[in-house]
């Protein structure tokens, strides 16, 4: 089992939602000596009951990110999707018949390449997901997975 810490990076502050504005602090873990962005945790400025649930549901969400990398030795987490687990979600796609619908890039390369998020929707089941995946051999077997099942480009995203 790999030691995985995790941390804070530093806090910055920038619009957010419609006219609002939020402070901004990167959640980085620590694997290895490598950090990897996981997510920001968003405190918002206005202070209202609505943007107090925010701010608990979004430290909740960094909680359950952080127990899942951890027990999966840091090689993925799960924004959304039906199962915990993205080789399970794509058995569940192949097993149904089902359509990987793109949006943009199935697999995208963010952050310098410390990690590919693996999104997008079910076509016939209008189901979203949303994958973080941190382990090089773990994309491209997933990629091979995904490569057994149909799929339908709803759109590229531009590689300019």
């Amino acid at each position: 089992m790999t030691n995985i810490m995790f941390k804070e990076g530093i806090a910055y502050e920038s619009s957010y939602g419609c006219a609002g504005r939020a402070e901004f602090t990167p959640i980085i873990m620590v694997k290895e000596n490598q950090e990897f962005f996981i997510q920001n945790k968003v405190k918002e400025i206005t202070r209202d009951g609505y943007s107090k649930h925010h701010e608990e549901r979004n430290l909740n969400e960094i909680e359950r990110i952080k127990k899942q990398l951890l027990n999966n030795d840091g090689k993925f987490l799960k924004f959304h999707a039906r199962e915990e687990n993205p080789f399970k979600f794509i058995q569940w796609v192949k097993d149904n018949n089902y359509t990987f619908e793109i949006h943009g890039e199935l697999f995208y390369e963010c952050n310098n390449d410390s990690f590919v998020d693996f999104h997008g929707n079910v076509k016939e089941y209008s189901a979203a997901f949303h994958y973080r995946i941190y382990d090089v051999e773990m994309i491209q077997e997933l990629k091979n997975k995904v490569s057994e099942c149909k799929s339908y480009v709803k759109w590229l995203r531009n590689a300019s």
